[in-house]
């Protein structure tokens, strides 16, 4: 309890890293897949400074992986589900004629392999992913073009994609 305690005060706690980013999105999407089964009207979330989503620093703060994961989940907030798309990874809402996704690849060795539900100019897709799962490291977003249909997501990433719905 002592040592745990002097490395809080310290800060020589480790932040969380890309792995702990992953466990995160994944625990949104599963989440979102059962809200409804198990009637969660609204989920909080409390950690205490420099454990988990935001590191503070003397003069700048930032978020940690975990709490980007958690950031990029919020594009869902105040959407429908859209139910043809939901699966245990990926989640899609309706937001006044536009579509948001997010699809995991949680795997730490295997890419996958992800087909577009709607292409064209309107689309947005953001490729978030880790050079390494260390402690402290964290996900860096990468733009993909729209006018690829089939988009390989490496091990450990995250994918974000927008789009106009079709009339």
């Amino acid at each position: 309890m002592v040592s745990e305690l002097e490395s809080l005060i310290s800060g020589s706690r480790s932040p969380p890293g890309a792995a702990e980013g992953i466990f995160t999105a994944r625990f949104y999407l599963w989440l979102f897949s059962v809200y409804k089964k198990y009637n969660i009207g609204c989920a909080c979330y409390f950690e205490a400074v420099n454990e988990g989503a935001i590191r503070v620093n003397p003069r700048s703060s930032e978020l940690t992986a975990h709490g980007q994961m958690m950031s990029l989940m919020s594009l869902h907030a105040g959407g429908v589900p859209c139910q043809e798309w939901n699966t245990a990874k990926c989640f899609a809402t309706r937001h006044n004629g536009k579509v948001y996704m997010t699809v995991l690849n949680d795997s730490y060795t295997e890419s996958s392999e992800f087909t577009l539900p709607h292409g064209g100019e309107q689309t947005e897709i953001t490729l978030w992913n880790a050079a390494d799962i260390l402690p402290g490291s964290r996900f860096s977003p990468s733009k993909i073009p729209a006018s690829e249909n089939k988009i390989t997501v490496p091990p450990l990433s995250l994918l974000t994609v927008c789009f106009a719905e079709k009339q």
